[in-house]
């Protein structure tokens, strides 16, 4: 090949790339630009199982250590532990009520930790060891709160270093 082809191909395969480049982006920048007009204040830290109508959220941690417990028997007739540290979520969107009820929570998280534990005590690690497990078990934790506190402002239930360990 002579060195004008050569350069003619060297040519159409960066043109090529820069129009697929250039498509690429053009695509990107159009299917994000609904996202582009977020303002400053309507920008949330995410929790991980809260519904995303309710946006006015306060994290409280059921105590400030981990929370280290023994799991049912399981089918096998093991047992196992869970090491867990539990973010309650408290809807906090209407008048105030959201913050007086965490001010009462905080001064009763005793008894939400000894709740959780209840729950979590009554479940195997068959039960807990997949995410639709551990999803199960935090639902049970909120129902329970919200029976006990007798309130509905306990809106979700976070696991944070969560881990669950199958014993002999």
């Amino acid at each position: 090949m002579d060195k004008s082809k050569l350069m003619l191909i060297i040519i159409i395969v960066l043109l090529v790339l820069l129009l697929g480049t250039v498509g690429f982006v053009t695509f990107f920048l159009i299917s994000m630009s609904g996202d582009a007009e977020v303002e400053v204040d309507e920008i949330h830290r995410p929790v991980i199982g809260v519904h995303p109508r309710l946006p006015d959220l306060e994290q409280v941690e059921l105590g400030s250590d981990q929370i280290t417990t023994h799991l049912a028997h399981g089918a096998d007739g093991r047992t196992g532990t869970a090491i867990v540290r539990i973010v309650a979520g408290i809807d906090v969107s209407d008048d105030g009520d959201g913050y007086a009820f965490i001010a009462e929570f905080e001064r009763r998280i005793e008894m939400a930790r000894s709740i959780a534990i209840e729950v979590l005590n009554g479940l195997s690690y068959d039960e807990v060891r997949t995410p639709e497990g551990q999803f199960a078990a935090r639902e049970m934790i909120r129902i329970r709160l919200q029976e006990s506190f007798e309130t509905n402002l306990i809106v979700s239930i976070h696991f944070s270093d969560w881990l669950a360990v199958q014993g002999r």
